[in-house]
């Protein structure tokens, strides 16, 4: 069965904003880490994957575009914060201190 058009637009928007959120939280625990705050960090993205994951269980439950809706701006946001927050972060090291991905 070939999905519509827009289904396969839908989905690949979401496996795009899946892969910023996971990059983001990549970035940020590799820092945190570092940095010494390692375990807060993970509790913190923890929490937020938790969130995240709790609205699309939902959607499963009761399928709703707004909800669809509510979820991708929330992975969008987070993700966006995580990368802003991180990208620097990772940008500011010196050559010898640097993280290895």
């Amino acid at each position: 069965m070939t999905p519509s058009l827009t289904n396969a637009l839908v989905s690949m928007l979401e496996r795009y904003l899946a892969t910023l959120f996971h990059a983001g939280t990549t970035v940020v625990l590799a820092y945190s880490y570092k940095n010494g705050f390692g375990k807060k960090a993970l509790l913190a993205l923890s929490v937020a994957h938790g969130i995240i994951d709790t609205f699309a269980a939902y959607y499963q439950f009761k399928p709703s575009p707004v909800v669809l809706a509510v979820i991708y701006v929330l992975l969008l946001t987070v993700s966006v914060l995580l990368l802003r927050y991180g990208l620097p972060k990772v940008k500011e090291e010196r050559e010898e201190d640097r993280i290895v991905w």
